[in-house]
């Protein structure tokens, strides 16, 4: 290989870390040229500097350089204007090596051969996309008809590939939406050449560096893909083997109904097995997300003629495929009775109970905290201050460290902790119901109560698997089975006011670096963010549920405040004065003025980075603590009397 004087590598996007390796094996220099076949196959070059060089690059790819002599190029936005020193764009190139168009064909040609106003030359439109990294320094992305929008996100293919690239250290991959050329594809599966290791195992290594809508649901090995006249491995090829599946019988009423379903499944996702829907413990797991889910729940209202609202499909989504089947049998009336409930059956309500199942272990806490609170209300020593809401609340305040600051105040009363991680706002306020029946018929003293207003759950980005639990459980459709384990996340202990125990292991102190943040919450993370600075719109519908939840909580006390989910200020950077073109601005606003609490923004908290666990949540020791104090303190405040 030290024979080799000088490497030019052309044709596919070139992994800077096998550029490297070539470099190193040679000891000699390395070139990464970039063209397409209408600017004369060639057009920018980039030599790979030394090896300990400072280099930056773009999801691990090879810099494709600057313009050959004569040739030049621009980076483009949509409407085709240049965009600045690191923006992004379609790159187009110019100069005497491109073509004078198509040969007989004048509509492609007008299509790829075009003029910019104020510039002179025909400028080709390669159809990638790159960054510009300096004024004649591009780096290679995707090609633009690889950025998909699946589940309501824009994904980049490259980014994907990219990450399997770096986990099979090296081995070229190919990621397929499917359905296949769907303008909404529901699901991802990879295809990696050369690569013999655990799939499984390589999926679970995805998910901590993506986030969950990004990781592809199955992965397939080929030993060499398919090759197109140009020698490059052929996606299009590779997509039509990924999605080759014997084509289903179309859906008759009178078919198997569990057949039925799976072929309803596999037809939604090709890359699901049959033998993973028999063994999951639901679809969703098995690989069907939120939307397509939907999509399945549709086509079971097609194929049975079901009316599905959406209570049913919120418990279908938790179901396997075996309870599946009998709801789908009972609703249709293609079956008797399923087998375990008893001929007239009926709630503690009196009405009628329908299909079981049992709640989802994350459920569990609410349907713990359903069953214990009535008989924690009656036992409090003292009056209660309740604090109600999502994660913030559930991972942010300790109950035992309310009660503590409030005696320290001359106030004795009895913390709970009503923070549920896996409720819908809907959920929440249907929990906000519960506790004033409750209230209502023990008489209990209420001293305050906080009510948080976590704004994902009002924007148009809900994280999808949120739920409602209270009322389907006491209309009988949850039971309460055992769960293997016993994650104190998903319970819900009154002897610590339902509060997560301090006795867990701290996660104290520190602030995750940029790439040990590598989690699903790396894009929720940004979206959060956005949120935060006013440009994510919120529901209205939502906003109206969250402030009936705020009117339920004024009628069991005039003590009581609300505040928003907690974020890491670094995260948001959001500035104090109002600002009426920013949506957040305007939601604050809004609820302030709809309703009768005190509400605490975000900004309010006093949290360092240090308090957080990781951008949103503060840590269950120096960051519970600073929140738990000051909600306690803003909370007896408005119990009158107090400084």
């Amino acid at each position: 290989l030290r024979q080799l004087r000088l490497s030019l590598f052309a044709g596919e996007a070139l992994p800077l870390a096998l550029a490297q390796k070539w470099q190193a094996a040679t000891g000699n220099p390395v070139e990464n040229w970039y063209g397409p076949t209408e600017a004369t196959i060639a057009c920018l070059r980039y030599a790979l500097p030394a090896p300990d060089a400072e280099l930056e690059t773009h999801l691990g790819l090879t810099p494709i350089g600057r313009c050959l002599p004569g040739m030049s190029a621009l980076v483009v936005d949509p409407d085709r204007n240049s965009v600045p020193v690191g923006g992004i764009g379609e790159l187009l190139v110019t100069g005497p090596q491109v073509a004078a168009g198509y040969l007989n064909d004048p509509i492609k040609t007008s299509e790829a051969f075009v003029t910019l106003p104020g510039r002179t030359g025909i400028y080709y439109r390669t159809g990638d996309r790159v960054k510009r990294a300096g004024e004649d320094e591009f780096h290679f992305i995707d090609r633009l008809d690889n950025q998909i929008k699946i589940r309501g996100y824009r994904v980049e293919i490259g980014e994907i590939e990219a990450a399997l690239r770096q986990l099979t250290l090296g081995c070229a991959a190919i990621v397929t939406a499917l359905p296949l050329k769907s303008p909404n594809p529901t699901v991802l599966v990879a295809s990696i050449e050369g690569w013999s290791g655990d799939g499984a195992r390589l999926l679970e290594k995805l998910r901590l560096t993506l986030p969950a809508y990004m990781v592809p649901t199955a992965i397939h090995s080929f030993a060499d893909f398919p090759k197109n006249a140009s020698g490059k491995a052929d996606r299009g090829q590779v997509g039509v083997l990924v999605a080759a599946e014997p084509s289903p019988a179309a859906p008759t009423p009178d078919a198997g109904v569990r057949k039925q379903l799976i072929a309803n499944a596999r037809r939604i996702n090709p890359a699901i097995t049959r033998e993973r829907i028999l063994s999951a413990p639901d679809l969703m797991d098995a690989g069907l997300d939120s939307i397509a889910f939907t999509e399945f729940a549709m086509e079971i209202e097609r194929t049975f003629g079901l009316d599905l609202d959406q209570a049913k499909v919120a418990r279908m989504a938790e179901m396997n495929i075996q309870r599946l089947t009998a709801f789908v049998k009972k609703q249709s009336g293609l079956a008797g009775k399923p087998s375990g409930l008893r001929k007239g059956s009926k709630t503690k309500t009196g009405r009628p109970r329908s299909v079981t199942e049992n709640v989802h272990y994350k459920s569990r806490r609410t349907i713990e905290f359903v069953d214990q609170f009535p008989g924690f209300v009656a036992r409090a020593p003292h009056p209660l201050a309740l604090f109600i809401g999502s994660s913030g609340i559930h991972v942010g305040v300790s109950a035992v460290d309310v009660e503590a600051c409030a005696a320290e105040r001359g106030v004795q009363i009895t913390a709970a902790n009503l923070g549920m991680s896996k409720l819908s706002n809907l959920g929440t306020v249907e929990l906000i119901e519960f506790v004033q029946d409750t209230i209502r018929k023990t008489g209990k003293e209420i001293a305050f109560i906080v009510y948080e207003l976590e704004i994902m759950q009002l924007s148009v980005l809900p994280t999808g698997r949120e739920i409602e639990t209270v009322r389907s459980y006491h209309q009988g459709n949850y039971t309460l089975g055992e769960v293997p384990g016993n994650d104190p996340w998903t319970r819900w202990n009154p002897e610590f006011g339902g509060s997560i125990s301090s006795g867990l292991r701290s996660d104290d102190g520190k602030v995750p670096a940029p790439d040990a943040e590598a989690t699903w919450n790396v894009k929720r993370e940004q979206e959060v963010a956005e949120a935060f600075r006013g440009n994510v719109d919120f529901t209205p519908a939502e906003v109206d549920i969250w402030l009936a939840g705020a009117r339920m909580i004024a009628e069991m006390t005039p003590a009581a405040l609300a505040f928003v989910h907690p974020i890491r200020q670094d995260e948001a950077n959001h500035m104090q004065s109002f600002d009426a073109r920013n949506k957040y601005d305007l939601l604050v606003q809004t609820i302030a003025a709809r309703t009768k609490m005190p509400l605490l923004r975000h900004t309010n908290f006093g949290l360092d980075a240090a308090d957080y666990r990781d951008f949103n949540h503060a840590n269950r020791t120096s960051g519970r603590a600073k929140l738990t104090a000051h909600l306690t303190e803003a909370a007896l405040k408005r119990i009158g009397g107090l400084p």
